[in-house]
């Protein structure tokens, strides 16, 4: 792996964390909520175009990594 292809992997990873604690800021009810509908939930960010995708499993993960947290 090439130091820009591993600095780009930092850089999505760091992004894609950004975007979850975004997610955690809906509140837990809301997002309790989303789980229990089973759909995937769509989170579009304006500065890099990209379109991140978080799994009812992603949003339970985030929900109880929040509980340890």
């Amino acid at each position: 792996m090439s130091i820009t292809s591993s600095a780009r992997m930092r850089s999505a990873i760091a992004a894609n964390e950004r975007v979850a604690s975004a997610i955690l800021g809906i509140g837990k009810d809301e997002l309790e909520s989303m789980v229990s509908e089973g759909k995937d939930v769509d989170v579009s960010c304006q500065f890099c175009d990209t379109v991140y995708t978080f799994t009812p499993d992603d949003i339970s993960d985030l929900l109880e990594q929040s509980k340890n947290d």
